[in-house]
C-alpha cells in the first residue's frame, strides 16, 4: 500500500506561512519582477479568480487586481522541503521524493492496515502544520500502487484524503477524464484516442496489446496491471544526464548577454557533474529565440562529442565551439546539457598529469565555493557571467543545498 503525500500549492502556501498579511490573500509567485513573466505557484484564493500556475503577470493583474506577486525564494522553498520530509518521516519512512512538494511512502505490515494507513495521514498533515507552518495544507492518496497513490492525492484538494481500494477499481476512476491521470498528458489523451480509447472505462478495459501500442512499449503493461491496483513497477536506471535551462531576462537578450547566461548554465551542470561523481561525453546546446508573427520560433540544437571529462576548462572549450557554429538567433532560452555519463571509476584516470590536476582543482573550487558561498572562486572566462542566471527550482527537481547555485 501506498501513502502519496501531495502540498497545496507549496510556494505560495510557504510566501502567506511567512507574511501573515498575505493569508487567505490571492498570492502568486514569479520567477522574475517583470509583467512579462508568468506564475510559477498561485494560491487557492488566486485560483478562485482564474489565475492559474503559467498565467501572465499581466494577466493574473487583469483577472485578480489585488494579487500579491511575490518573487521566488529558492532557498527558503527548498528550507521548507526539508523540514517536511523531516515531518513526515517521523511518522513513516519516506520511500521516495517524487518532486519537490511531492513524497511517496510505502505502508507494509501493520501500517497498512486502512485505519492504521489514515491515522498515519493525519498524524503526519498534523506534523507539517505544527512543524512547518500552519498555512502549509496537504492532500493525502492511499492507494494499492504509487500511480493511484498520486491520483487520489489530487481528488480532493485542498486539505484532502482519498483511499483508493483494490475493491473499488475500477468504478472509482470512471468519472475522471483521461487527462486526470498522472502521466496522461493531452498528448498522450490524443493518442489513446487515436487507438479508440476515448473514456476513463475505455482505458480500464483496454487489454495490455492495446495499451502496449498507445505507449509504445511495456509501460503500456505497467499501465494495465497499475489500473488493477497491482504493482509493476520496474527500477530506474543511472542518471543520464545532467542540463540546466533558463528563460533570458529582456536585459540578457543580446549576444553578450545569452553567451554569459550560456556560460553559467555549463558551470552549473559540470559542478554537478562533480558533485555526483561522473563524468561527460557530450555537450548540447539549445538556443530558442522569439516567437514570430506566424507563431514560429526560431530554434537551434548542436551537440559535439568527447572523451570523457568533468572539467570545466574543457567543457568551456567545447561550448565555444558550438555556441561560434550557431546562427545568429537573438535567444529567449537556452538549454545546456551535458549527457552520454560514465561513472568517475569507470572512465579512470588520465595519462597526463595536468589533466588530472585540473581535475582535482575543480573539485577544490567546488569545495571552496559550497563552504563559502557562489562564485567565491572561479575560473576568468566567467569573471562577466557570475550572476548571469541565478537559481531556480523546478516541481520535478529540488536543487541540493550542498551544492552553491548550481539548479535552475
Amino acid at each position: 500500500m501506498v501513502l502519496f503525500i501531495d502540498m497545496n500549492a507549496f510556494f505560495a502556501s510557504v510566501e502567506q506561512q511567512d507574511a501573515p498579511s498575505l493569508r487567505a490573500r490571492p498570492v502568486g509567485v514569479t520567477p522574475l519582477k517583470t509583467d512579462k513573466t508568468c506564475c510559477i505557484a498561485v494560491s487557492y484564493e488566486a485560483r478562485a479568480h482564474g489565475v492559474r500556475t503559467g498565467t501572465p503577470v499581466w494577466e493574473a493583474k487583469r483577472l485578480c487586481p489585488e494579487i500579491a506577486l511575490r518573487p521566488a525564494r529558492v532557498s527558503r522553498y527548498i528550507e521548507c522541503h526539508e523540514q517536511i520530509k523531516a515531518a513526515i518521516d517521523r511518522h513513516v519512512p519516506i520511500e521516495a521524493v517524487c518532486s519537490v512538494d511531492e513524497f511517496r511512502c510505502r505502508l507494509t505490515g501493520w501500517q497498512a492496515d486502512l485505519g492504521t494507513a489514515i491515522r498515519i495521514a493525519g498524524d503526519v498533515r498534523h506534523s507539517i502544520r505544527a512543524d512547518v507552518g500552519e498555512s502549509l495544507r496537504c492532500s493525502i492518496g492511499i492507494a494499492p500502487n504509487a500511480m493511484l497513490g498520486k491520483l487520489a492525492s489530487g481528488m480532493q484538494k485542498p486539505d484532502g484524503l482519498t483511499v483508493i481500494r483494490t475493491r473499488d477499481l475500477p468504478g472509482i476512476l470512471l468519472d475522471l477524464e483521461l487527462t486526470d491521470f498522472p502521466g496522461i498528458s493531452d498528448r498522450m489523451a490524443l493518442r489513446l484516442r487515436s487507438q479508440g480509447i476515448t473514456t476513463t472505462q475505455g482505458l480500464c478495459s483496454a487489454s495490455r496489446k492495446q495499451l502496449r501500442a498507445v505507449w509504445g512499449g511495456v509501460i503500456g503493461e505497467d499501465w494495465w496491471h497499475w489500473l488493477r491496483g497491482e504493482e509493476a513497477g520496474r527500477a530506474h536506471g543511472p542518471r543520464r544526464s545532467f542540463g540546466n535551462q533558463h528563460v533570458l531576462a529582456p536585459e540578457l537578450r543580446t549576444p553578450e548577454g545569452s553567451r554569459a547566461v550560456a556560460v553559467r548554465l555549463l558551470h552549473k551542470a559540470a559542478a554537478r557533474l562533480r558533485f555526483e561523481n561522473a563524468m561527460a561525453r557530450q555537450l548540447s546546446l539549445q538556443v530558442s529565440g522569439e516567437p514570430r508573427p506566424d507563431g514560429h520560433r526560431d530554434s537551434v540544437a548542436l551537440s559535439c562529442r568527447f572523451t570523457p571529462t568533468a572539467e570545466t576548462g574543457d567543457l568551456m572549450h567545447w561550448l565555444t565551439k558550438l555556441w561560434d557554429s550557431r546562427p545568429g538567433i537573438v535567444a529567449k532560452r537556452i538549454t545546456v546539457v551535458l549527457s552520454d555519463l560514465v561513472p568517475v571509476d569507470d572512465a579512470g584516470e588520465s595519462l597526463f598529469d595536468s589533466e588530472n590536476a585540473r581535475g582535482r582543482l575543480g573539485k577544490a573550487m567546488d569545495a571552496i565555493n559550497q563552504k563559502m558561498g557562489h562564485a567565491s572562486v572561479y575560473y576568468g572566462a566567467m569573471h562577466h557571467a557570475k550572476d548571469a542566471a541565478p537559481r531556480r527550482i523546478a516541481f520535478h527537481s529540488i536543487p541540493e543545498m550542498a551544492l552553491a547555485d548550481t539548479e535552475v
